[in-house]
């Protein structure tokens, strides 16, 4: 586990930083529940397209949770 509250307040700035970012791309990450307080952080500073690659089935599960769970809109799914 992470203590992600103290973790993004200490590197707010960073997430502040985001405005202008129009794409995110999440390449090899296991979208673990234990991430989405970060992935949440970067969706609330910056209104991007996000790309996301899976690798399995179990990735791609794990990517339409994460998708559904942050209220993504504007999502592209490929294959690493």
């Amino acid at each position: 586990t992470k203590n992600c509250k103290d973790i993004i307040e200490k590197h707010i700035d960073f997430f502040k930083g985001l405005n202008d970012i129009k794409e995110v791309y999440v390449i090899g990450h296991s979208l673990s529940k234990v991430d989405y307080p970060y992935f949440e952080k970067v969706k609330k500073h910056c209104n991007a397209k996000w790309m996301i690659g899976y690798h399995s089935y179990d990735d791609m599960k794990r990517l339409i949770e994460f998708v559904n769970h942050l209220r993504l809109k504007d999502v592209t799914v490929f294959r690493t």
